[in-house]
């Protein structure tokens, strides 16, 4: 029995060694390192902190208004905008109360909607601008309102009238709900903006052809309730109105009526705008509601199109000889009892007047030497077979007829004047045998009225005095010279029959502004300036506006670059072509969800900093929109063109620095507000820069100072700071003493911001390095800090700067600090360590092989892992860290672990005494014992068998 128990006992001494061998096996580079290395083995990192970021979003809720309130104010002037009566009341009930059609018709005027809300019924009234008022007695017109009660009328000539003129600008008029005469509600104003364009109406033609036979034209009365003008042109009739209120229909409507339009041997059937839509002739109902789609918008041609009318044939009308044209011309001609066509004088019937000239097409010419008009040519008429058409000739409907004009050549020559800026080329004359000089020919354009050359005017002009140069009438060119020579336009030396009038355009300066960013271009008379727009390239505009400021108010008028707006601007900018003739700022929305935002670059007022502009010295305000409700966007920071002036960022109050102040506060786009935002600027004397080697730590720019003894007297000097290319101003310390004494900032943020900036300038850091002082060109340490235990774990301790009356350049000067090599004998049973303090940047040597020993081995090197995978050094080697490298050591410490290999210089990975190289052999060590121990239990059990037996 006692055998049985001892050979149990043995057995489960034997399992509980095996069981061992694997986890002490699996443990061993844990004796190794001293828990070293992490899991993988690798060193662990130095510093290395998680970075954790997070982000927010912030929704402003709706407010709700309730009570009195004016709720919308806008134009109704197509179906669109009468639709909008929907989102406030019941359309169709509403239209029903007021006896208004739900659709918008060609007989409507434009009106004024005004949707508002009220607690009670009573004596209500609207008051637009100063003076223009209508009732609602006891809510009349809201019976029928869903959220509020509405109320309208027309923008002129109605009982219920406001009284404004439909072609005259509203801005910003006050719209006031009242009850009796207690005002309830004054915050929403209106604005109205008339922008004029022309509807060309072309009378003369006849499929690209002049007609001959006269057109008498009545004019239509003007319209003052629309804003419709008539006017009678060359080639027929001209309709100036107002953009969005008038349809194409309409105007055609005004001119088919009787006896407007009439020609001898035509009618009207049709009329074909530029785009080839076609309008009909004919008068509309007093209410027709197919007119919103053809509003116009900008300006327009549209082109009659005629029939013959019966009794008449059409002739073809030739012009041959020695005048030359590109024009077509026909004419209708009555016909007699036998269809033909005959020519007699007026008095007798069915007969038509002789041909006796064409439109556009003169006889005369002008003597450039006697300096008058005299005639040049001859004309005849004659029929398809070459006979001339007289009194009493008769031509079949079928025939044609030719114009051929003949020159004199024995009395005169001809001389032809080419120019960019004519149409064509300019003939004038001279007598056949005499010279004529280029004084002569340019007196001549002056005066000639034959062609294109008197819609020209040419002119002198002092701008151009100096080089003998000219410019014309309205500007659009400058004259240098004949021929490609400069300052000869009133030579006497001889022309030829062939000369060129070298001219130039002239150019006039617009600016666009668009989403914060601006550009100044010249543009050239006669060209849109919106074809020099680049800062539109892939964007979608709604609409174009103007401004004009006074007294911090702004008003924007929508413009629209028709013939006449530009013609308008080129005759604007005649009073200065050096100066912006206009600004034109992009609008992305429709009008009624436009915001503005006016950056002024000068401050508060001019006296802030009158030298400050955006980019140009001409562009002291930047005007950025967007959408009513989005958040606005800051704009670029201004320049200075005098120095010592600091931009501290964007005030939206006019006191900065006061309680109330809102710097770099960005707010949403307004409805019906201009939110305008004001440079902060402050002007400084000195510069007092700081330089942590060659790079400039900071600056602090101060005004003049003097006995300055300790850092509050330098503080009290300081402007604003400089760090990292973002300015600080020291108004944001700005604070007041709470009532236990502590400090309480206006601006916690900005004071946050400053002093964080002020301390990472005057305690400047340096890697591996303690700062010490700052010391001036000469080496005199003008600021000296101390280490302190709190942050920022400097103070100042000393300030021998006495006064600032210059700008002053600071050396920081650094001392090294200290880091420790930890020498490690890196084996199981040598736990000692060695250790070597060194400065950052210093050169030592690594300690040799004297340094640990280790019987059967020798030192080899030391390396940065304690099993070899490291950085390797050679023992005595030259080493040094810089500052870069002391900030990743951990603790100021660096690590060197000896590398060992046998006495007989046979060094195997598996030689070294420990570390993860001699794994195998530790293993190895292990086992065998294990084996040893089971051998004498075998022993053990067979001597006790044997024994027994």
């Amino acid at each position: 029995m006692k055998t049985e128990k001892r050979l149990t006992m043995a057995l489960s001494v034997l399992v509980a060694l095996m069981m061992l061998a694997v986890p002490l096996a699996s443990s061993s580079n844990l004796f190794v390192d001293g828990g070293q290395t992490n899991s993988n083995g690798d060193a662990p990192l130095i510093g290395a902190d998680a970075d954790i970021s997070s982000t927010g979003d912030n929704t402003n809720s709706p407010t709700t208004t309730e009570g009195w309130s004016v709720d919308d104010v806008w134009l109704i002037y197509d179906q669109a905008t009468l639709n909008k009566i929907g989102t406030y009341v019941d359309f169709a009930k509403w239209c029903e109360a007021v006896n208004c059609s739900e659709t918008w018709q060609a007989g409507m005027t434009p009106w004024i909607a005004i949707a508002f809300t009220t607690d009670e019924q009573g004596d209500i009234s609207i008051q637009i601008g100063d003076t223009n008022t209508i009732s609602f007695n006891g809510m009349k017109k809201g019976n029928h309102l869903a959220t509020g009660y509405l109320g309208t009328a027309l923008v002129n000539n109605s009982e219920d009238a406001f009284g404004f003129e439909i072609t005259k600008q509203i801005s910003d008029a006050v719209v006031s709900l009242k009850l009796g005469d207690d005002v309830k509600d004054n915050s929403k104003t209106f604005s109205y903006n008339p922008v004029s364009v022309n509807v060309d109406f072309v009378l003369n033609e006849m499929n690209g052809a002049t007609i001959l036979n006269k057109t008498d034209v009545t004019l239509p009365i003007n319209d003052a309730k629309r804003g419709i003008n008539w006017y009678k042109t060359d080639y027929g009739v001209r309709a100036s109105v107002l953009s969005g209120f008038t349809s194409v229909e309409y105007l055609i409507s005004c001119l088919a009526k009787t006896n407007v339009i009439t020609n001898d041997g035509y009618q009207i059937d049709t009329w074909k705008d530029a785009s080839g839509i076609v309008y009909q002739n004919s008068e509309l109902p007093d209410k027709d509601s197919n007119v919103a789609s053809n509003r116009i918008l900008d300006d327009m041609t549209i082109t009659a199109n005629w029939s013959l009318k019966t009794g008449y044939a059409q002739l073809d009308v030739n012009v041959a000889g020695d005048i030359t044209t590109d024009k077509k011309f026909v004419q209708a001609f009555v016909l007699n009892d036998d269809n033909k066509i005959a020519f007699s004088d007026a008095s007798k019937t069915k007969t038509n007047a002789l041909i006796t000239s064409l439109p556009g097409i003169s006889q005369m010419g002008y003597n450039v030497v006697s300096g008058s008009n005299e005639q040049i040519y001859t004309m005849k008429v004659t029929s398809s077979n070459g006979n001339e058409v007289k009194n009493g000739t008769v031509l079949s409907t079928d025939d044609s007829l030719t114009v051929t004009y003949t020159m004199n050549t024995t009395l005169y020559q001809k001389i032809t004047v080419s120019s960019e800026m004519f149409d064509s080329d300019v003939v004038l004359f001279a007598p056949a045998t005499d010279d004529f000089t280029y004084s002569q020919v340019f007196n001549a354009l002056q005066k000639y009225n034959g062609t294109k050359s008197e819609l020209f005017g040419i002119t002198t002009s002092s701008t151009y005095a100096t080089d003998k140069s000219y410019v014309t009438s309205d500007n659009y060119y400058r004259i240098t010279g004949f021929d490609g020579v400069k300052g000869n336009l009133e030579s006497n030396k001889n022309a030829s029959n062939a000369v060129t009038l070298d001219v130039s355009l002239n150019e006039y300066k617009v600016m666009f502004m668009v989403n914060g960013k601006f550009e100044v271009v010249s543009v050239a008379y006669g060209e849109n300036p919106l074809d020099k727009c680049t800062l539109i390239s892939g964007m979608t505009v709604d609409h174009w506006v103007t401004y004009e400021s006074a007294n911090n108010k702004y008003t924007f008028t929508p413009v629209i670059f028709t013939q006449g707006y530009i013609a308008q601007l080129e005759n604007q900018s005649k009073a200065d072509k050096d100066k912006i003739t206009q600004t034109f700022i992009a609008c992305f929305y429709p009008a009624s969800q436009t915001g503005y935002a006016v950056f002024n670059a000068k401050g508060v007022s001019d006296s802030d900093n009158s030298n400050a502009y955006f980019g140009s010295k001409d562009v002291t305000e930047i005007i950025v929109t967007g959408k009513v409700g989005d958040s606005i966007s800051k704009a670029d920071a201004p320049s200075s063109s005098k120095d010592h002036w600091l931009f501290f960022g964007w005030n939206t109050t006019e006191n900065w620095g006061s309680d109330d102040a809102k710097k770099d506060t960005f707010v949403a786009y307004a409805d019906n507000k201009v939110v305008t935002y004001n440079a902060v600027w402050d002007d400084y004397k000195y510069a007092v820069t700081f330089y942590n080697g060659s790079n400039v730590a900071g600056v602090f720019y101060c005004n003049e100072k003097t006995g300055i003894l300790k850092i509050a007297d330098l503080n009290g000097a300081i402007v604003g700071i400089e760090y990292d290319g973002t300015l600080y101003s020291a108004s944001a310390l700005k604070a007041e003493n709470a009532a236990d004494d502590t400090i309480v900032y206006a601006d916690p943020n900005a004071a946050k911001a400053y002093l964080d900036a002020y301390n990472k300038i005057i305690f400047s850091d340096k890697d591996g390095y303690a700062l010490k002082q700052w010391n001036d060109a000469d080496g005199k340490a003008m600021i000296t800090v101390k280490e302190t235990t709190t942050s920022p774990y400097y103070e100042v301790s000393k300030v021998n700067i006495k006064e600032i009356k210059s700008d002053i350049s600071l050396y920081g000067q650094f001392n090294p600090k200290d880091y420790t090599i930890i020498y490690s004998g890196n084996t199981a049973t040598m736990t000692n360590e060695m250790k070597q303090i060194v400065k950052v940047d210093e050169s030592v040597n690594l300690f040799s092989d004297s340094a640990f020993s280790n019987d059967g081995f020798k030192l080899k090197e030391w390396n940065t892992r304690p099993d070899g995978k490291g950085t390797t050094y050679a023992l005595g080697a030259s080493f040094s860290l810089n500052g870069e490298q002391y900030e990743d050591l951990k603790n100021g410490e660096f690590s060197l672990y000896a590398i060992w290999e046998k006495s007989n210089g046979n060094a195997t990975p598996g030689d070294n005494t420990d570390g993860d190289n001699d794994n195998s052999n530790t293993d190895t060590y292990l086992l065998a014992g294990i084996l040893v121990v089971i051998i004498i239990l075998i022993i053990v059990v067979a001597v006790v068998l044997r024994k027994k037996n």
